[in-house]
């Protein structure tokens, strides 16, 4: 939700909440009960798909990502130490220096620059895969760090599906909202001139529980067309 969104959330709660504590004002007018029971639904429907919005989009997708480049960090760490030891064993300072690395070294990285690292590595253990073996490193090790790069290289170009589950969400928000405008501008905001006289208390502060206090400090009554 965007900050409009919530401050038009949190009329809507107030409206319910008003609403609630007069319902035996309304008793005998079973359409405005019935409305009543509507927003209350708007309402929980907004907050679950607010919800999942946060958890899907946001938490779910660092999580996935940092559990992938975590494993990508200590393949690469293992399969760049075995090598350094090759290296060493056979007297071969360039493929040590090129090798030479450890986790606080990518941590560091950015993530693009973490994958490249792992490739590089790859391409070096490749290079050498009939020495490496007696190293610790065979194919099962090559294939599990090859996986693991193009796991996070399409982790990497996720962020446009995010984009779209965000468009998507936003969109089914924007119908909730609508759907909850509706039930004020057309139904409550509508039978509460019932109760003007008869219930003066009630009219009075449902209207002001009407009024949405935006963010920039403005204050306006909220009509089914405003998302």
């Amino acid at each position: 939700m965007n900050d409009r969104q919530e401050s038009k959330l949190a009329m809507y709660q107030k409206v319910l909440d008003t609403c609630k504590k007069y319902a035996s004002v309304y008793a005998d007018v079973p359409a405005f009960g019935q409305a009543v029971a509507q927003l209350d639904g708007n309402i929980a429907g907004i907050v679950r798909k607010a919800q999942e919005q946060s958890l899907a989009v946001s938490k779910g997708d660092t999580v996935e990502k940092g559990n992938a480049f975590e494993r990508l960090v200590q393949l690469t760490v293992t399969t760049a130490k075995a090598i350094c030891v090759y290296a060493f064993k056979t007297g071969n300072p360039v493929l040590l220096s090129r090798t030479t690395l450890n986790k606080s070294t990518l941590y560091d990285k950015h993530a693009m620059d973490v994958v490249i690292t792992a490739k590089n590595i790859a391409e070096e253990a490749a290079a050498h895969a009939a020495e490496l073996p007696f190293y610790g490193i065979d194919d099962r090790h090559r294939n599990a760090l090859a996986e693991s790069i193009a796991q996070c290289e399409l982790l990497l170009n996720k962020p446009a599906q995010t984009r779209d589950e965000r468009k998507l969400y936003t969109g089914t928000l924007k119908e909730l909202f609508a759907a909850a405008d509706s039930t004020l501008y057309d139904e409550l905001d509508l039978l509460i001139d019932l109760f003007r006289d008869a219930a003066p208390d009630f009219f009075t502060l449902y209207k002001s529980a009407r009024n949405v206090i935006y963010p920039t400090g403005g204050r306006k009554k909220a009509g089914k067309s405003e998302n």
